[in-house]
């Protein structure tokens, strides 16, 4: 049963419930005049769905009429760019229908601006190399606006390696006990970790034996690290004096920043984005944790997939293909090309269409037998009984793959014979040196006639 034959089937209902209660004192008008209106579903996406009217009498609740309206399709806003295009990579616009409680939206390419990136210097700035990283400064496509890393030639520009504290050992060089931390100076990297242990200091110290046997750090001092400068903690055994100092690494404190780089929420410094995969919509910052979207980044990876040329995320084709031109269809996301070829698929008597992308294309007939010819591309078959055409005295033809058959020649005419097929005509060909008892015979359709 349908939604509008349910919601009649409840009206009819109300009404017969109505018609039971007993006129109120000084009587019911009979005209219905005051109305009010039900509309059902009152919350809908009205853009893709109907809407009922109900109307009832206000007064008795009698069941009047219904109305019924239609959706009223997408009301589409203005398109908004989403990411812009830049030299290499196509941007992308989004549209979103404004109707009430729909949230469809509609995506399309900006096409690419073309040709190659014109680079120029963008912030006068050298970053320093760090323990695995060339010196670099930033550069910007004066065309588009991408923004990218140049790192610096010369040898006073390369990585500078790590820089590891000099480690102090207790006299037990064979076991974990007694080795401290050995942490670079410059990043976070840490070579070794060592425990001071309570066995280890009791052997280090023999003189100290008669001293308390749990031991505690004390003269706990800590020095924070900034933006530039390295940190330390240093700490002193409270049984054999031993001192123990870590270096905390001096660490940006990194804000979003814009599309291109992050920047220190302290020192304002710039580096940037790192990106990684985040999820099949997004890739992220390891450094600041910002998104980027995919969308406008992807890029022909194989005949499967695209991906983004961001973060490397993946995508397959499938899904996303539209026709391109009569040979091939195309991923609507990165202009990957495929054959339509081996894709075809029937129809109807007279097309094919490819089942990846939808494209149409007339079937290309070709003999098959004498009875029937077929299409060459996707094997749909037809009889030629439908198809005959005069070709010459001899012969009909197919006139969808040329193949041809004798006349079968009728000689009803007195005057001439026709092929029941396809209807050429000619006149009798008479046979007047074997006559028959005073007849003449056709040579070609065997029909007699008497003699002049």
């Amino acid at each position: 049963m349908t939604k509008k034959a349910i919601l009649l089937l409840i009206a009819a209902l109300l009404t017969l419930a109505a018609l039971a209660i007993p006129a109120m004192a000084g009587g019911i008008p009979d005209d219905h005049s005051n109305l009010f209106v039900a509309i059902y579903p009152q919350a809908n996406v009205i853009c893709m769905n109907e809407r009922y009217e109900l109307r009832f009498c206000n007064i008795c609740q009698v069941f009047v009429d219904a109305n019924t309206y239609p959706p009223l399709g997408h009301k589409w806003g203005e398109w908004t760019v989403t990411s812009k295009p830049t030299c290499d990579t196509d941007g992308v616009e989004t549209r979103a229908c404004t109707g009430y409680h729909c949230t469809e939206a509609q995506t399309k390419a900006i096409n690419k601006l073309g040709g190659t990136c014109q680079w120029v210097q963008d912030i006068m700035v050298t970053y320093p190399a760090t323990c695995t990283d060339r010196a670099y400064q930033m550069k910007k496509c004066s065309v588009c606006g991408t923004t990218a890393k140049q790192p610096l030639d010369g040898v006073a520009n390369n990585p500078l390696g790590h820089d590891f504290k000099p480690v102090e050992k207790t006299a037990d060089t064979n076991t974990a006990n007694g080795y401290q931390s050995q942490a670079c100076k410059r990043c976070p990297v840490v070579e070794k970790t060592y425990e001071h242990s309570a066995a280890q200091c009791g052997a280090a110290n023999p003189a100290a034996s008669t001293l308390p046997a749990v031991w505690k750090w004390i003269n706990d001092v800590t020095v924070a690290p900034t933006c530039t400068t390295d940190g330390s903690e240093t700490k002193e055994c409270n049984v054999c004096g031993r001192k123990v100092s870590t270096v905390k690494p001096k660490a940006h404190t990194w804000g979003t920043g814009d599309t291109s780089a992050h920047k220190c929420n302290i020192c304002n410094a710039l580096e940037l984005h790192s990106w990684v995969k985040d999820d099949a919509t997004n890739h992220k910052c390891t450094a600041c944790a910002r998104q980027g979207t995919h969308a406008g980044n992807w890029v022909k990876d194989d005949a499967t997939n695209h991906k983004c040329s961001v973060c490397d995320q993946k995508e397959k084709h499938e899904g996303k293909w539209v026709i391109d031109d009569p040979t091939n269809h195309k991923c609507s996301v990165c202009d990957q090309k495929e054959k339509h070829e081996g894709k075809w698929m029937i129809l109807d008597p007279m097309n094919h269409k490819c089942s990846v992308c939808g494209a149409l294309e007339i079937h290309k007939w070709v003999k098959d037998n004498a009875s029937r010819h077929k299409c060459s591309v996707c094997d749909e078959k037809e009889n030629h009984a439908a198809f005959w055409v005069q070709d010459d005295l001899i012969n009909h033809k197919c006139m969808r793959c040329e193949e041809k058959e004798k006349h079968n020649w009728s000689g009803a005419d007195p005057v001439k014979h026709a092929c029941m097929i396809c209807m050429q005509d000619e006149n009798h060909q008479w046979d007047y040196d074997k006559p028959v008892v005073g007849k003449k015979t056709c040579k070609v359709c065997q029909k007699e006639d008497l003699m002049p």
